[in-house]
């Protein structure tokens, strides 16, 4: 049973550099988990325009084709959800 969602912008478990970026964005999680987590990239109306998911600490998000713009990185586990946006110039 899920009780609730944690959620916030400015959580420190997760960096996002270089922010803003050409398109290349290194993920960086520091809570060290093998659990597996979902990282889904939309756009300023909400397109999905990325998606992957992996265990690993360090996640490479390649936004080089899209526009430039702002994206919101959605980073989903079983325990949280945390939301970041970046900025692609």
């Amino acid at each position: 049973e899920v009780t609730g969602i944690g959620w916030n912008e400015n959580n420190n478990d997760l960096y996002i550099s270089p922010n803003p970026g050409n398109g290349i964005f290194h993920l960086n999680f520091i809570s060290s988990t093998s659990e597996e987590i979902s990282i889904l990239v939309y756009d300023s109306v909400g397109n999905l325009i990325f998606e992957t998911s992996s265990s690993d600490s360090h996640v490479i998000i390649d936004l080089s084709k899209v526009s430039k713009g702002a994206y919101f990185v959605h980073v989903n586990s079983l325990q949280s959800k945390i939301v970041k946006k970046i900025i692609k110039y």
